[in-house]
């Protein structure tokens, strides 16, 4: 029993010897000295690393001026052109030498006949009358003084006309009882004790 105690006791010993027992727990290595450890919530540790070192900033090169042309903000350049619009005055026309178309007998405006000359009536500087009745043509003298004016009959041509006959009566009635005329415009009005006998147009001549 002895030698068995003893052979137990030196088995013991060479397993001891030789690295059998318990090894010793490795312990983590210490944090760098340039990092921080946090001890968080149960067995966790939180490193925080440094902060990076703050890069330098490209340096602001600013432009002299002074040496060379001054900028200057840009112009608007005028997109719209005025054009100056002339305003004629209407023009009116002349009692004398005007060519003076018929339009209306005591209000009422004037048939025209086909094939047959236009009713007018010219003043001649001269102070001669030349015109048609819409059928024959006339010719005399007038005479004008202030607004008054007054028409004398001198001849007219022989012609039978289809139509208008009547018109044509009229018409040299109002110039036989005419005593005043009003120009305004571009119409003359022949009146006699202040009624309106015949209006005319300027016109060119047909």
């Amino acid at each position: 029993m002895k030698r068995l105690a003893f052979l137990l006791a030196l088995s013991l010993f060479g397993l001891t010897a030789c690295g059998g027992g318990p090894r010793p727990t490795a312990q983590p290595a210490p944090p760098p000295a340039d990092t921080m450890q946090l001890a968080g919530e149960g067995t966790g540790i939180v490193t925080l690393a440094p902060p990076a070192p703050a890069q330098p900033s490209s340096p602001i090169v600013e432009q002299d001026l002074t040496d060379g042309a001054t900028a200057q903000p840009p112009q608007r350049q005028a997109t719209a052109s005025t054009t100056a619009v002339a305003h004629e005055a209407p023009k009116t026309a002349e009692l004398k030498g005007t060519y003076w178309r018929l339009a209306t007998l005591s209000g009422v405006a004037i048939t025209r006949y086909p094939n047959q000359p236009e009713p007018h009536l010219i003043l001649q500087a001269d102070g001669r009358t030349a015109g048609s009745d819409g059928c024959n043509r006339f010719f005399g003298t007038y005479s004008l003084s202030g607004d008054g004016l007054s028409f004398s009959q001198g001849g007219t041509s022989l012609m039978a006309c289809p139509e208008g006959v009547a018109q044509a009566a009229v018409y040299m009635g109002a110039l036989r009882m005419t005593r005043a005329y009003r120009l305004q415009g571009n119409t003359l009005e022949l009146i006699a004790d202040g009624k309106s006998l015949a209006t005319f147009e300027a016109a060119s001549p047909r």
